[in-house]
């Protein structure tokens, strides 16, 4: 569900806000089942929270983050004449 803030990022410019709270809802209502049954503590969902958030990032940083300036096209001048080269080939 905090993946989904990610994905949803360039795509719907309100669903980012909304997406953590409810994902944030959802964990708490999950949660509270286990700890109440004595099954987990309180600062292992915590912790789980913390790990998902940093990965989450991360992941969206490594996989679908595109920087502007690396996506341009620039001509490059060769012997053989004009070809286009994008900026990861130099």
């Amino acid at each position: 569900m905090l993946a989904l803030r990610f994905v949803l990022r360039g795509r719907r410019p309100r669903a980012p806000l909304v997406v953590p709270g409810a994902a944030r809802g959802m964990g708490t209502l999950f949660s509270a089942g286990p700890v109440l049954q004595g099954a987990h503590f309180l600062s292992h969902n915590v912790w789980t929270l913390l790990f998902d958030w940093t990965i989450c990032p991360l992941l969206y940083l490594w996989i679908l983050y595109r920087d502007p300036q690396n996506q341009c096209v620039k001509r490059e001048r060769s012997a053989q004449g004009q070809r286009l080269t994008t900026n990861e080939q130099n």
